[in-house]
C-alpha cells in the first residue's frame, strides 16, 4: 500500500497544525477513525481500526516541536523506528516519521498561517463575489475543507448545481458533519433530486441527535415529506 502524501495545514492564531493525507478532512469525522497519542494530539485513520494517513497537533506552541530534546523524548510514538512513515511533498520529505513532518511543518510556519488557512479565515469574513474568490483559491491551495465554504457561496449566489456538487463532495469527506448533510438535502432539493435531499436530511436529523446539534434539517423535511 502507497505512503500517504501528506497535506500540511497550519492555523497559527488557533494554534493548531495537521498533516494529513491529500485529499481527507479532519473535521466531522467519524469519531473511530481517531487514535489519541498525547493529550492534545492524534493519529488520523483512513478507516475505524485501520492505517494512520495524517496526525493533528493542538496547542502546538508549546508541543516542543521547535526543542532539540523533542526527538529525545516528546511524543515517543511519533518517532518510533518501525512506526508508519509519510512522504510530505510541499517539505521536500520522503519515507519519514510523523514526528519529522511536524519539526520540519512548525519550523517553517510557525507563527504564521499556511496558505490554505490564510484564503479560509479571509473567505468566512468576507461574502458574495470575494468570498467565491477567497473559497475557489483555498481550494486550489489543496484544502479540500473549502468544497464546504464553496457550496454555501454559490448556494447564497443562486447556482444551486455548483453548490449541490461541491456540498456532495464534501458530504463523503466529512460524514459526521450534521451542517453538510443538511446543506447537501436543500442544494439536493433545489436541483430537483428529491429522493437523495430525504435521504441528506435524514442523516443530518440522525447526526443532529448523535451530536446535540441542531439543523434546519428537520424543517426541510417536513416541507417535502
Amino acid at each position: 500500500m502507497p505512503r500517504p502524501s501528506l497535506f500540511i495545514s497550519h492555523d497559527a492564531d488557533a494554534d493548531w497544525l495537521t498533516a494529513i493525507a491529500y485529499g481527507f478532512v479532519d473535521d466531522d469525522v467519524d469519531p473511530r477513525r481517531w487514535d489519541p497519542i498525547s493529550c492534545r494530539s492524534a493519529w488520523l485513520l483512513d478507516e475505524p481500526g485501520g492505517r494512520p494517513i495524517g496526525v493533528r497537533v493542538e496547542e502546538v506552541s508549546t508541543a516542543g516541536l521547535d526543542e532539540p530534546e523533542f526527538l529525545g523524548g516528546h511524543f515517543d510514538d511519533f518517532v518510533d523506528p518501525i512506526g508508519p512513515r509519510f512522504d510530505a511533498p510541499t517539505l521536500g520529505l520522503t519515507e519519514v516519521s510523523a514526528a519529522e513532518v511536524l519539526i520540519a511543518a512548525y519550523a517553517m510556519h510557525k507563527s504564521e498561517h499556511t496558505l490554505n488557512r490564510a484564503f479560509f479565515n479571509a473567505a468566512i469574513q468576507a461574502s458574495g463575489t470575494e468570498a467565491l474568490r477567497l473559497w475557489n483559491l483555498c481550494l486550489e491551495s489543496g484544502d479540500p475543507m473549502a468544497h464546504y465554504g464553496l457550496g454555501l457561496t454559490t448556494f447564497d449566489l443562486g447556482d444551486t448545481h455548483r453548490a449541490y456538487s461541491h456540498l456532495r463532495f464534501y458530504a463523503t469527506l466529512a460524514t459526521h458533519s450534521p451542517w453538510a448533510h443538511s446543506w447537501l438535502g436543500r442544494a439536493a432539493l433545489a436541483e430537483g433530486h428529491d429522493d437523495e435531499a430525504i435521504a441528506a436530511l435524514r442523516r443530518a436529523v440522525e447526526l443532529g441527535l448523535d451530536t446535540d446539534t441542531q439543523t434546519d434539517a428537520e424543517e426541510l423535511l417536513a416541507r417535502v415529506l
